[in-house]
């Protein structure tokens, strides 16, 4: 059923590490769009805060009336070029709040929480190349999942104190000069202690530069980065493993499915950048058996739900993600629910979305985790 824009508007914020970004409100409903540090080539393009803010008073009465979620979402489609992917991205995701709500749904996503990291995350000096180390709870509520990510986040926090100085990353989590393997079996530790799984972002087109891999330690060719990966794999038994390879790598990123013999979520996120027609490839390729959802990445709600919709068919799992550069924003939290994962981080300001997920949850009749 078409919602009527009555009032629409858009505006500069600031995200959570002091850039500026794009806020619209609706019929008084506001969203606003996150930012990357590590961004993908294939994301859709933002603009200058004051050109996209220019472009809108343009074409501020064409937006204006009633429109469907498709409809609303073909006109900033038509306009993304003049406004940019920061200014559609607000704007999509303010007519989705603005718009009339559904029943409540029942299911929520199961939470994969980014503990302790490095690469292009880490503001201090760190031997981690791996970006994220995150972790996947075995929970029944919402509640629990919640807890359980803070328990290990915090116990990981403590175990670093005892080794040395430590801090927080951009997104919240743990920043420590230690490297990989240490990285990785502290947590897997602690994780098991919480039953939890772990999994990892590698972010591998953070360090893919003259075809080689640059870990911190050495350089690696592409065979010998997968290898290393498979080993990562069986050693701390992954759950999870995101962009192990560079953002072009289908056939490596399908190497890798099929060594893990679908034990492991293989997920795309830079290979994907939301984008419907990379997603087809990569189903066809068999590359990935799990994706990552940015709404920002492609622009529109319409483009993300897609993608949801495209991943389900072919039984790729979605994963809705936040952004390094993050905005009190929670209209995402009911995107959230059509996923079975949700990687929306553990501390900080990343409790923004986690308690708008709780207050749906609250909301719902009787529900309970997908995933």
């Amino acid at each position: 059923m078409p919602a009527k824009i009555q009032s629409i508007d858009l505006y500069p914020i600031y995200d959570s590490l002091g850039g500026q970004t794009l806020e619209a409100a609706i019929n008084g409903h506001a969203a606003a769009c996150p930012g990357g540090i590590s961004r993908s080539a294939y994301e859709a393009k933002v603009l200058a805060i004051n050109q996209a803010l220019k472009a809108f008073e343009k074409s501020k009465k064409d937006l204006l009336g009633a429109f469907t979620q498709p409809s609303f979402d073909a006109k900033l489609e038509k306009l993304m070029p003049k406004l940019g992917a920061q200014a559609t991205t607000a704007l999509s995701l303010a007519f989705y709040s603005a718009s009339a709500l559904p029943e409540p749904y029942n299911t929520f996503p199961n939470l994969l929480g980014n503990v302790l990291g490095g690469g292009a995350h880490a503001p201090c000096k760190t031997k981690m190349s791996i970006q994220e180390i995150l972790v996947l709870p075995r929970a029944k509520t919402l509640s629990a999942a919640i807890e359980t990510n803070f328990k290990i986040w915090r116990t990981v926090g403590e175990e670093l104190a005892k080794r040395g100085a430590c801090g927080l990353n951009y997104e919240a989590a743990w920043n420590a000069d230690i490297n990989d393997d240490s990285a990785l079996a502290l947590v897997a530790k602690i994780a098991k202690q919480n039953r939890a799984q772990i999994g990892i972002d590698i972010a591998a087109s953070q360090f893919f530069k003259q075809e080689k891999y640059n870990w911190s330690d050495r350089a690696l060719t592409r065979d010998a980065h997968i290898e290393r990966i498979l080993g990562f794999i069986k050693k701390y038994k992954l759950a999870y493993v995101e962009d192990p390879l560079h953002q072009d790598d289908f056939e490596g990123f399908s190497k890798i499915l099929e060594a893990a013999k679908g034990k492991v979520m293989v997920c795309g996120d830079d290979i994907i950048s939301t984008n419907l027609d990379r997603l087809k490839r990569a189903a066809r390729e068999h590359s990935v058996n799990a994706v990552i959802i940015k709404p920002n990445q492609i622009g529109t709600v319409s483009g993300s739900l897609a993608v949801i919709a495209h991943a389900k068919k072919n039984k790729i799992v979605p994963v809705i993600s936040h952004r390094s550069r993050e905005t009190p924003d929670t209209s995402i939290c009911r995107l959230a629910q059509l996923c079975p994962i949700a990687k929306f981080g553990v501390a900080g300001m990343r409790t923004i979305k986690l308690n708008g997920l709780l207050r749906l949850w609250h909301a719902a009749s009787k529900p309970k985790i997908a995933f």
